[in-house]
């Protein structure tokens, strides 16, 4: 099965570029940015502009593999959390091709957002597709509900988190000086700022452990907000607010964090989605710290192979990093745990066979 990716945005921002090229073949993939760039411009006309220019280029592109008899199946990956226009250019250029649509939903879709003024009750994101991969058994209950409500001829796949083993390589766990990390960015800020009210009880304790936060851009609002509040507290000794890190250097920050933090509320969102993050903290090998929300129950035990505890409250939470923190040892044998659980379920080759039957049975 010959697969291209085409990427109507650009994914760069300065000081990281991670890559400059347009176009490609990346492990025996095609791609190319219908942008005609990869780096994000500092004006917002420009970038609106590459914008046009990435979803006309698309259209154009998928209209010249239809002609060539190259192209049997469009399988599309965009915000499902609003409702975006561009969607439903595509959803509509892909009809008009006469091609079977699959997409993917691995957050809470915008239909599901409530009391959200600008949802459209009677536009579903399933209008007018074949098959939709979805991530959580939340979502996939949801999808088979949309499907009976909209009586729609719609196959649908439930995959887990997915995760390449073999780029984390266990290694020998030698922290310089104990720290928590979180991989996110500004944008979760009800995220961290539930961490650092639970890190309050934590440094009571010990005082000595750092709060490592990936993801902060000096200049973003939602990093700006962030920045001021540890600085207002007087954090920054304790807290290091690491940025935008490379691939290599996150992985290798991984495999040395005493626990890596990921929590969950009790809301639709956090049911919804499985987040593909705690794929790779677990594949690190390191402990990990979350709540038992969604399909995070599914694979998850309490001190079997992560620290899991009910959602909400803080205190709760920094107990369980106080545990990993107290117990070196079944810390180290939980996140081992946590490993095997991804060597299990998570690791990519395991599903790849029935994504592959999926796709053709469609196209």
């Amino acid at each position: 099965m010959d697969v291209s990716v085409l990427c109507t945005q650009v994914t760069e921002r300065p000081p990281l570029i991670e890559n400059k090229e347009v176009k490609g073949v990346y492990k025996g993939i095609n791609y190319e940015y219908t942008t005609g760039r990869t780096i994000r411009s500092n004006y917002f006309l420009i970038r609106r502009w590459y914008e046009l220019r990435g979803i006309l280029l698309a259209i154009r592109r998928l209209a010249e593999l239809k002609r060539k008899k190259k192209l049997c199946c469009v399988y599309y990956y965009g915000n499902i959390l609003v409702n975006e226009p561009v969607r439903w250019i595509f959803y509509s250029i892909v009809r008009l091709l006469n091609l079977p649509l699959v997409i993917e939903v691995g957050e809470r879709p915008w239909p599901l957002v409530k009391g959200s003024k600008k949802r459209l009750i009677t536009l579903s994101p399933f209008l007018g597709i074949q098959g939709v991969v979805v991530i959580s058994d939340f979502l996939k209950n949801w999808a088979e509900q949309e499907k009976i409500r909209m009586k729609k001829d719609m196959a649908i796949l439930e995959l887990p988190i997915l995760v390449d083993l073999k780029k984390q390589r266990l290694t020998d766990f030698h922290p310089e000086k104990p720290y928590v990390l979180f991989a996110g960015s500004s944008a979760y800020d009800q995220t961290i700022q539930f961490i650092l009210a639970a890190m309050t009880s934590v440094w009571n304790t010990h005082p000595e452990c750092l709060l490592v936060i990936t993801g902060c851009r000096p200049g973003e609002p939602a990093s700006e907000a962030i920045i001021k509040f540890v600085n207002k507290q007087n954090l920054e000794g304790r807290v290091e607010l690491a940025g935008y890190l490379s691939r290599l250097d996150l992985l290798q920050r991984y495999s040395q964090a005493t626990a890596l933090l990921l929590p969950l509320f009790d809301d639709d969102r956090s049911k919804a989605r499985f987040p593909t993050k705690l794929g790779e903290y677990s594949a690190s090998g390191r402990p990990i710290v979350t709540n038992n929300v969604g399909d995070v129950a599914r694979y998850f035990i309490d001190k079997k192979n992560a620290y899991v505890c009910t959602p909400g409250s803080s205190s709760l939470y920094g107990q369980k990093i106080d545990e990993v923190l107290n117990n070196p040892e079944e810390s180290i044998r939980i996140g081992l745990e946590g490993r095997r659980t991804a060597e299990r379920y998570f690791h990519y080759s395991l599903h790849a066979q029935s994504f592959a039957n999926f796709i053709k049975s469609l196209a």
